[in-house]
């Protein structure tokens, strides 16, 4: 990303230079944030209707997100405008609205723009879908809680019964362990201690992906390690003495601990 061209102490925040130059750093990340939204084309358009305008953020946070923001954000907090923290949900918006400000303090023009989701609409999106996956929020605290369940839930009913009375919400199943057979049992396990507590609890299934391995791999040369002992507190408190002796000699090096055989004219 552009770099302003002087320090932030040897001007004044209200410098048109300086918000000229947050101008091109914000309308350069602009451009990437749309630039990412175009790339996906397609992939977009067959995103269920309800969720399009989510998927189109995702995109613009993820380019948003690809450069390192902390030059920026401070620049954009000292001058006294958003630092763009928090925006996940409307990324697009606030780059948007932050510009706006901008070309007011150095009297340009702004066309105000179409976004996918605003300061209001994006925050509420990620309720309604929050809500719909992971249910609703708990009345007595605003996080839910979600458990992996082990391989034993599928064969012990009591464990399941004192997850769900301690107060998980969702029981997620990682499907890269187990069988169809387990998940099933916990899932029913979950069903069941879930009407027994008279509360709703979600089943989240985790699907496992692929399981990159490797074929036999070439020996080579160990690594010889030195470690010297060190206290509690990090201080050195016994060195480590590497001895160095040429190829056929077997003979120990006073004082070594470990020994490394090297070329005998190097040791020479």
């Amino acid at each position: 990303m552009p770099r302003s061209a002087a320090p932030i102490d040897r001007q004044s925040p209200w410098d048109m230079d300086v918000c000229k130059a947050l101008i091109r750093t914000l309308q350069t990340l602009r451009t990437s944030m749309l630039e990412a939204e175009a790339r996906l084309g397609g992939v977009l358009d067959d995103v269920d209707a309800a969720h399009r305008a989510s998927a189109a953020n995702l995109a613009h946070y993820l380019a948003f997100r690809r450069v390192d923001l902390r030059e920026l954000q401070e620049r954009l907090a000292w001058i006294g405008v958003s630092s763009l923290g928090r925006s996940e949900t409307h990324v697009l918006a606030s780059v948007d609205k932050v510009l706006g400000i901008l070309h007011s303090l150095v009297g340009r023009p702004w066309q105000v723009h179409t976004e996918p989701v605003g300061h209001h609409r994006g925050p509420a999106l990620l309720a309604r879908h929050a809500e719909r996956l992971f249910g609703p929020v708990p009345a007595e605290r605003a996080t839910r809680i979600m458990v992996t369940l082990p391989s034993e839930a599928a064969t012990d009913p009591l464990l399941i019964d004192s997850l769900v009375a301690t107060g998980m919400d969702i029981a997620r199943i990682n499907c890269a362990h187990d069988d169809a057979a387990a998940w099933i049992a916990m899932s029913r396990q979950v069903r069941k201690a879930a009407r027994k507590a008279k509360r709703s609890v979600r089943v989240l299934m985790d699907l496992g992906g692929p399981k990159l391995r490797t074929g036999p791999i070439e020996p080579r040369e160990s690594v010889l390690r030195l470690k010297p002992v060190r206290d509690e507190f990090g201080a050195l408190a016994a060195p480590v003495h590497l001895g160095l002796r040429a190829p056929g000699t077997e003979a120990a090096v006073p004082g070594a601990s470990v020994h490394l055989t090297v070329d005998a004219d190097w040791v020479a």
